[in-house]
């Protein structure tokens, strides 16, 4: 039998890699979760890029201040296109931990330009953070939605992942939604350990906002699979449903 949860209208989108953004897929995206008007959103990590710290000196012609504000600018876009009384959270991800792993080597001028960003854009101070981390910690749980940025990257490593974060969090029926590969997954059951019974455990991606022809490493690590996605997970009636919604594809007529 179904539990019985408080109506959940929660939105997930990750990896928007300002300031290699592609700006119509974020415009597609915003409309989307505009028209869900959601209970809960959550930006799942590598909202920046964080090039602008780059050690490669060619790979940004960007300071990390103006992805702070970039960055700042996107979310209070997604805020003023959700009602008022959603609840705001933005997850790090491995690139916003490169900022954290700088700033131990800093000076204390330095330091605190790389972890006060509500000081570069009062945007951030409206969202809750969550940090990177593969704990409990790491997780945000909504009602049978549990939103992580992601560690693996292999093909199966949603499924593999989907497991881990049951462990951690001790429970089952659960659905994790993770970005990090940057590969759309639809929302379906994880089928990659005996021990879960492939009913009770779901998982899905939502892709990635980055814009291909901008990123300077993007062929290095083999960006053929990747695509944009929204997650949208709802609670209603003691049920939950789930899907992610992918912008249509345009190809120019031969």
């Amino acid at each position: 039998m179904p539990t019985k949860m408080k109506e959940i209208r929660l939105a997930v989108i990750g990896c928007i890699h300002v300031p290699f953004t592609d700006l119509e897929a974020l415009d597609w995206a915003v409309e989307e979760i505009r028209r869900e008007k959601p209970t809960h959103l959550i930006v799942n990590g590598d909202l920046l890029d964080c090039s602008g710290i780059s050690k490669h000196g060619t790979e940004a012609k960007h300071s990390l201040e103006d992805e702070i504000w970039e960055g700042g600018e996107v979310l209070k876009r997604l805020r003023q296109n959700v009602p008022r009384s959603c609840q705001l959270i933005f997850r790090e991800g491995n690139h916003e931990q490169r900022i954290k792993r700088e700033a131990g080597f800093v000076s204390t001028y330095f330091r605190s330009m790389l972890t006060d960003w509500k000081s570069k854009h009062a945007e951030w101070g409206r969202w809750q953070p969550g940090e990177y981390e593969k704990t409990r910690k790491g997780v945000t749980l909504i009602g049978p939605f549990a939103v992580h940025h992601g560690h693996r990257s292999g093909g199966n490593s949603d499924d593999l992942e989907a497991v881990e974060m049951a462990g951690i969090l001790g429970r089952r029926g659960i659905v994790c939604v993770r970005s990090h590969t940057h590969r759309v997954i639809e929302c379906d059951r994880a089928m990659r350990s005996s021990t879960v019974p492939e009913d009770r455990l779901w998982r899905a991606n939502t892709g990635t906002f980055a814009d291909i022809s901008q990123m300077p490493y993007a062929k290095q690590v083999g960006s053929v699979a990747w695509g944009a996605g929204v997650f949208f997970g709802n609670v209603s009636g003691g049920y939950w449903t789930a899907r992610v919604a992918r912008p249509p594809q345009r190809v120019r007529v031969a």
